[in-house]
Order: C-alpha cells, then structure tokens, then sequence
C-alpha cells in the first residue's frame, strides 16, 4: 500500500492520538483510513439520493407531456 504523509491540525492530530489511546483504533493510519471511507460513503450516498431525486423529476416531467 503506498504511502501518504498526511498534515494535520493540531486539533486534529489530538483527536487521532485520543482515537488510538482509547483503543478504537491500533494506530493513526487507521483512524486516517476510517475517515477516509466515511467520507467516500457519504459521498457515494449523496450520489445515490441526487440520482433518485433526478429519476423522480423526469417521471413527474414525463407525465406532463
């Protein structure tokens, strides 16, 4: 896997540290890799509602013609 230097702020170096010092994670770049895939899932759902909410105007458009 490659690597990738990430910087931080300081707020957000504490919040990894405090992951792994609570044992939610065994180091930060597994915090790193669970932000990561939250952000591609919400991303991802986003996607998902925007498409439903096309697919429903052009049936509701559709009807008009």
């Amino acid at each position: 896997m490659p690597t990738q230097n990430v910087n931080l702020t300081p707020a957000l170096e504490t919040f990894v540290k405090t992951q792994v010092s609570l044992g939610h994670f065994n180091n930060a770049s597994e915090v790193h890799r669970a932000a990561v895939a939250a952000m591609a899932r919400k991303e991802e759902e986003e996607r998902t509602l925007r498409l439903e909410q096309l697919r429903r105007e052009i049936q509701r458009g559709s009807g008009d013609v």
